[in-house]
C-alpha cells in the first residue's frame, strides 16, 4: 500500500473512519466522559487494568483539560495503522 493521506480539503475527511473515531474520542475526553473514552482506548490497557480501566483513565486524562479541538490531517502510513494529527 502506497501511504496517503486525507485533509480537511478531502470529500471524504469528515466521514472517515479515522476521522469518526478521533472526533468521538476527543468529544468524550472534552465532556471528561472517562467512562466513554475507556471504551475506546486498547485492549492492552483494559487487560492490565480490569475493572480499574475507568479509574485510570481518569487518573490520567482528567489533569488535562481539553476545551477544544481541531482534526487537521489523517495519514496512512501502512494498511493497518493510521497518524491523525488533531490541535487542541
Amino acid at each position: 500500500m502506497e501511504p496517503r493521506q486525507a485533509s480537511p480539503r478531502s470529500e471524504t475527511f469528515n466521514s472517515h473512519p479515522a476521522h469518526t473515531h478521533t472526533r468521538e474520542l476527543l468529544n468524550c475526553w472534552m465532556r471528561r466522559n472517562y467512562g466513554s473514552l475507556s471504551d475506546l482506548l486498547t485492549y492492552d490497557l483494559h487487560t492490565r487494568h480490569g475493572k480499574a480501566v475507568r479509574s485510570e483513565v481518569r487518573r490520567v486524562y482528567d489533569p488535562f483539560v481539553l476545551s477544544a479541538f481541531e482534526i487537521l490531517s489523517i495519514h496512512h502510513d501502512m494498511a493497518a495503522a493510521c497518524t491523525v494529527t488533531a490541535n487542541a
